[in-house]
């Protein structure tokens, strides 16, 4: 302090909270790690297995050129080695497979790599300042700071925001490929809003999202800060107006989240149907990540869960009390009791096993998307050689390899329409994951909901004799001023006073980041069990058709052998 003063000349020292300093710290070690050194793009898609598209080469020997001697159709030699043909390209396929790697694929050149990248780094640093934020607020007994919030609310917007930059961007590059599916999505999100908006009428005691109840908190709390202005002013929220906004906002949750919904069903459907391979374990996580959306949902419908869980007895322990903790009647010979507070922090933890669950699936999924690849080029090869779209190539150019070339040329394409969207099919499988994530630990951290790690880890220090918070806390110097944090300077700002940062009501925000939490699970898996639905009804069409043309090849041979027969008894 002395030297302080002899340097400065008794002037203030104005200081910066360590928490922001070490926040700051955090943000600018993990931008150098994941950006230089180890792109979590990278980390999240190494070693896993692509087939690259054949070239001319591969695909020539697979062509009808070789069996031109024989004077027949393409359609006529397709027929003759239709079984042999898709066991050729799945054999082409196979021999080119490519592991990718940080250190040779270079991702960065697929497209949306980018894309990707914001969104892992957003949510892994997120989840590292929330953690940090946490520990350091349980250690010194002070509430968590600014950066944790606007990391989490940024975690959030990034998700939303890739999910529809995803839609938009597809049908702005390509309208007409891309028209159906943008009709899908926004026949979603305006389904969406008005379902979104018709459940924001029910009472607190059906669809467990406080409303009404934090509005009022909100407003007496805001009145009661405002009181303080030389000219005291009342405000009052709207109920409409917040119902308006927040079913806009699961409108667009809707619009984006289609898509991704319709190419996680199908993946779901082709590993629990098709795929071999996949052990028990793999198969009940599977299952789990599909039907875990819809246990979320559930557990904020309180006939359903909470009114069968929770003791009849509830009470608040005080007058100002968000939830009900204490009983009326004593429970000594029950072990556990439920009560609210416990049941929020089940509520958010099942968020959080559901999220874990869905990145920890990652992997998987995207493995079985690039398998596909291989499905679509063997699919794309027989349609090509066996359809009239040679036929109307030969009419225009009979060269034989300018026939090779534009068969070929389908052939790639349909391998690349795969292979290059690696970096879009993780975006839309990690975003949900990170919208739920983002506003679960939102609310653990602003909600008002404790999860007894703070007192777990207090009791550790006091166990080993160790007065943390005696160390870590210390009188700031005579000299110093600790500068205002965010919400203080933006209130100085706009208010043109002194005044403190408005009160936040914890109520209020619980309500709003539930109905996020809600409504993104009970979309997700609505619009997951109609894809899973269609595809189920899409796979049995194709068994039927593939099962009405065999039976009509049947047919046509023994008609042919039973007119040969006929032709030769009469000679």
């Amino acid at each position: 302090q002395r030297r302080a003063r002899g340097r400065h000349g008794g002037a203030a020292m104005a200081v910066l909270e360590p928490e922001f300093v070490a926040s700051l710290i955090i943000l600018y070690v993990l931008s150098k790690a994941v950006t230089k050194y180890t792109p979590l793009p990278n980390l999240l898609l190494r070693g896993l297995v692509l087939w690259l598209a054949p070239d001319e080469a591969d695909v020539e020997p697979l062509l009808p050129k070789r069996h031109a001697r024989q004077h027949k159709k393409p359609s006529e030699q397709l027929a003759d080695r239709f079984g042999s043909l898709g066991a050729d390209v799945f054999k082409v396929m196979e021999s080119k497979p490519s592991l990718i790697q940080s250190h040779s694929t270079k991702l960065a050149e697929y497209p949306h790599y980018e894309l990707l990248h914001s969104l892992t780094f957003v949510g892994a640093s997120a989840l590292l300042l929330h953690l940090f934020s946490q520990t350091w607020s349980c250690l010194r007994g002070t509430p968590p700071g600014t950066p944790s919030f606007v990391g989490l609310l940024l975690c959030i917007v990034v998700a939303v925001g890739s999910l529809v930059y995803m839609v938009m961007r597809a049908w702005w590059y390509s309208p007409q490929a891309a028209a159906f599916q943008t009709k899908m999505a926004a026949v979603a999100g305006v389904l969406g809003g008005g379902v979104a908006f018709a459940s924001l009428h029910l009472p607190s005691n059906s669809l467990d999202i406080p409303l009404a109840e934090g509005l009022a908190h909100a407003t007496n709390l805001t009145n009661t800060w405002l009181s303080a202005l030389p000219e005291p002013v009342e405000v009052s929220f709207s109920l409409l107006s917040v119902r308006v906004v927040l079913a806009a906002l699961a409108a667009v949750i809707a619009f984006g989240q289609l898509l991704p919904a319709l190419r996680f069903a199908r993946t779901y459907f082709e590993l629990t149907n098709k795929a071999t391979g996949v052990g028990p374990v793999q198969l009940m996580a599977l299952h789990g990540n599909f039907w875990l959306p819809m246990l979320v949902a559930v557990c904020w419908f309180r006939p359903l869960t909470a009114e069968l869980l929770l003791p009849d007895d509830l009470v608040k322990c005080a007058p100002d009390a968000l939830a009900r903790d204490c009983t009326v009647l004593p429970h000594d010979d029950d072990l556990f009791v439920l009560t609210e507070s416990r049941w929020n922090v089940a509520r958010v933890a099942l968020v959080l096993v559901a999220v874990a669950l869905r990145v920890t699936l990652l992997r998987p999924s995207l493995q079985n998307y690039l398998q596909s690849s291989k499905l679509n080029v063997a699919d794309k090869v027989i349609r090509a050689v066996g359809s009239n779209y040679v036929a109307d190539i030969k009419a225009k150019d009979a060269k034989a390899e300018n026939l090779n070339a534009r068969v070929t040329q389908v052939v790639v394409n349909a391998c690349q329409e795969v292979t290059l969207n690696i970096n879009v099919a993780a975006t839309q499988y990690l975003s949900p994951a990170v919208l739920m994530g983002g506003a679960a630990l939102l609310l653990l951290r602003s909600g008002d909901l404790t999860c007894g790690a703070c007192d777990a880890v207090l009791s550790g220090f006091d166990a080993t004799g160790v007065d943390i918070r005696a160390l870590l806390t210390r009188e700031t110097a005579a000299n110093a001023t600790v500068l205002p944090g965010l919400s203080e300077v933006i209130t100085r700002s706009v208010m043109g006073t002194a005044l403190t940062a408005p009160p936040t009501s914890a109520l209020l925000l619980r309500a709003l980041l539930y109905f996020v939490v809600w409504w993104a699970a009970a979309s997700w898996f609505i619009m997951s069990a109609l894809s899973l639905l269609y595809w189920r009804l899409e796979e049995r069409a194709r068994t039927d058709r593939d099962e009405e043309a065999k039976a009509e090849r049947e047919r046509a041979a023994k008609g042919a052998e039973e007119g040969a027969g006929a032709a030769g008894s009469k000679a």
